[in-house]
């Protein structure tokens, strides 16, 4: 103990350079671990799938009409049949109702 105190200048310079050290190396392992991120989020997006080959439209959008087009013909069928089968089952559902009712007043008649 006499002999780190002996020379009080040597000492703290020693203890100076150790907390130098320690402080460049946390230093360096955080800025690791931020890099660490920075490629863990980058590599997450090249991850993600992607068209091969660009949008390819004209300026005033005629490909997006015609698909909307293309799409909107066979929903708007797909609709009015859909329409049709509703109504058909709304009166079959009704002429069973009918015929539910005769039975039963053909039941209490016959009682």
């Amino acid at each position: 103990m006499v002999i780190l105190f002996a020379n009080l200048g040597a000492t703290l310079m020693l203890l100076a350079g150790c907390a130098l050290l320690v402080y460049m190396l946390i230093r360096k392992a955080h800025l690791q671990r931020v890099r660490e991120r920075r490629t863990t989020v980058i590599s997450e997006m090249d991850r993600l799938p992607r068209t091969s080959q660009p949008w390819q439209t004209t300026g005033n959008g005629d490909e997006m009409a015609d698909l909307a087009r293309d799409i909107n013909g066979p929903l708007s069928t797909k609709m009015i049949v859909l329409q049709q089968l509703i109504a058909d089952s709304q009166r079959q559902i009704e002429r069973m109702e009918t015929l539910l009712e005769r039975i039963e007043n053909a039941k209490q008649d016959n009682a």
